[in-house]
């Protein structure tokens, strides 16, 4: 059991990754900015929150923020409760695509449903929201301190 949990989460990764790539985030918007916008587009945040959420170092995240500034989806505003931090908030150029990237990730998400018999449907949205839940557990604990990953750059993703 163990050994099919491990081959089929990784070839699921995979393939999500690469059906990602080129279904939503394709053309001009990279696979992290796709991300970091669609998160942005649920809430203002910072940059640190927003590495966790990525899984990326702050100066990482910092390097893709510059660009995203530049392209002009977001900018840096001051907290509203703590005026030496800052928030990343989407312009109303980056709503307007984030919101374009969530269309195109919810057809996606229908069109791959479609391939699942539909009495199995509740079951698999069901398996995938605890694995999800277990995902983010393990990076909250030590899970992420094996191989090479620094679990300190790991947080609570959802």
């Amino acid at each position: 059991m163990n050994q099919q949990f491990t081959d089929a989460i990784v070839a699921i990764s995979r393939h999500f990754g690469v059906l990602e790539r080129d279904t939503v985030c394709c053309g001009d918007v990279t696979v992290q900015q796709c991300v970091a916008l669609q998160r942005l587009h649920r809430s203002p945040a910072g940059v640190s929150a927003l590495a966790d959420y990525l899984g990326k170092s702050a100066s990482a995240t910092t390097r893709l923020v510059d660009g995203m500034q530049q392209r002009g989806w977001i900018e840096r505003q001051p907290h509203p409760d703590d005026g030496r931090r800052v928030q990343l908030v989407l312009t109303d150029e980056g709503r307007s695509r984030a919101q374009e990237l969530r269309s195109s990730t919810e057809e996606m998400a229908r069109q791959l449903l479609a391939y699942i018999d539909e009495d199995k449907r509740e079951d698999v949205v069901a398996s995938l929201m605890l694995l999800e839940s277990a995902i983010a557990d393990c990076r909250r604990s030590s899970c992420g301190s094996f191989g090479c990953g620094d679990s300190s750059q790991s947080a609570e993703f959802s």
